[in-house]
């Protein structure tokens, strides 16, 4: 709550001709004008970890449910597909790292 108090008057109004976009980028740029050096370090990294998290999470989908297999074993009785694990394990390292970052950013206390 107490972000909210100090931010631009256009974060509780649109002005008429203001997007929803550029009432974001105004409050965006209002908190980052607003704080120390620290806290914007803070929000870029806790964003770059959403967004790691993110590129993560649809890597790991992608091999498991989407991209093409990686190998086929035949058996006598049935046919069966290997997805590619190591695209799997890169995808879910991203996606834990990039979630560990966003997380102790965003919990993080300033001294």
């Amino acid at each position: 709550m107490s972000l909210l108090l100090g931010l631009h008057p256009f974060f509780f109004y649109r002005p008429l001709g203001v997007t929803p976009r550029q009432q974001l980028v105004i409050r965006v740029i209002a908190v980052l004008l607003d704080k120390t050096r620290e806290t914007k370090l803070k929000l870029v990294l806790t964003m770059l970890g959403i967004v790691i998290a993110a590129i993560g999470g649809v890597i790991a989908y992608r091999a498991l449910f989407l991209e093409p297999s990686v190998g086929v074993v035949i058996t006598e009785s049935k046919i069966e597909e290997l997805p590619n694990y190591t695209r799997i394990a890169g995808g879910l390292v991203l996606l834990i790292g990039g979630a560990a970052l966003a997380i102790v950013m965003a919990t993080r206390r300033s001294r």
